[in-house]
């Protein structure tokens, strides 16, 4: 069971909390320097308690409230019993300093005015650099596993398993596996992230190291050249009513580059989903075996259906071998 706000976020989200340590020496390199404007990004909170003191010195200069993730409206973090109500406290009194306050979507922004009506937001949508982008996407990028014809979904970031559940991504390649849908040859799940660990226990559980490929968190660059060669992104998320106004990062990502985005566990009626059908093509779980076998007919197109050439690993073989040359 995947249990909303299974952590406190004690020392490293919520108060107290180590960063705070961070508070006079920030506020005396502020002091020092006198800027006419702060903007202060959260999290850690102790950036808004810095720039909201700033602001009660100099009471002209400009005050910026930056939310990437919320604080007290944290859908993952709960907080302490008695420290919550003080940092509820003092989240309100920060946003009425605040000049302006920004959020990364509308749904946030909903969040937000909800607990605190007085609150004004502008909206500032989370983007990558297209430029950047652009740059790395000119660059050639060779892998050591990279066949013609494998059919190749990528996840990549963060795992947060108190309210991302990817067992049913594992469950659905073990059907696929099972009904000779899919062999090693020509499908691989592509997981770049830091929780490595997280996703061996699911390969494990599902016996599936011949069709996952876990790869440590790598630089941005080459994350990128690994999207380029993805056939489809897997994009997770949850249901719950706090997630309706997340919009992930990633998401941008995935859109720029242009492949199938696979949306697992995002209600219909949250931002990301509908943003994602905006602008992408999103599926969902079921469709997965008919995006593998359009791929393939694609990549083969004298052969009828993926699942003919999957049954027979030997098969498949001659067929790779031809696109090679």
């Amino acid at each position: 069971t995947y249990n909303r706000k299974s952590s406190s976020g004690l020392f490293t989200y919520r108060m107290p909390n180590l960063y705070d340590l961070w508070y006079p020496f920030a506020l005396f390199e502020l002091l020092k320097i006198r800027p006419r404007t702060v903007i202060a990004s959260h999290s850690p909170y102790i950036t808004f308690l810095v720039g909201y003191t700033y602001k009660c010195i100099f009471p002209s200069s400009t005050l910026i409230i930056d939310y990437r993730d919320m604080w007290t409206l944290s859908r993952d973090y709960s907080g302490l019993p008695f420290f919550r109500y003080l940092e509820r406290a003092l989240e309100s009194i920060i946003l009425d300093a605040a000049d302006k306050v920004i959020v990364v979507s509308n749904g946030q922004a909903s969040h937000l005015s909800s607990a605190f009506p007085t609150v004004s937001t502008n909206v500032i949508r989370n983007t990558s650099s297209l430029e950047t982008f652009s740059e790395l996407c000119q660059e050639p990028y060779s892998s050591s596993k990279s066949r013609p014809g494998k059919f190749k979904l990528l996840y990549t970031g963060t795992l947060y398993p108190s309210f991302q559940d990817p067992s049913p991504i594992f469950e659905e390649i073990s059907k696929l596996r099972l009904s000779s849908v899919i062999c090693p040859n020509s499908f691989c799940l592509e997981v770049v992230s830091p929780q490595i660990d997280i996703f061996s226990s699911f390969v494990d559980k599902f016996d599936l190291w011949d069709y996952v490929d876990l790869l440590p968190f790598m630089p941005m660059n080459q994350c990128f050249l690994k999207m380029q060669e993805a056939s489809c992104f897997l994009l997770l998320e949850d249901q719950l009513t706090e997630s309706h106004g997340v919009v992930t990062s990633k998401m941008y990502d995935y859109l720029y580059v242009g492949k199938p985005i696979l949306v697992h566990g995002i209600s219909k009626t949250s931002e990301l989903y509908r943003y994602v059908c905006r602008h992408g093509f999103a599926l969902g779980l079921k469709e997965l075996p008919a995006l593998i076998d359009e791929f393939t007919a694609e990549k083969f197109p004298h052969v009828e259906s993926f699942s003919q050439v999957a049954s027979s690993r030997s098969s498949l073989l001659p067929l790779i071998s031809d696109s090679q040359k």
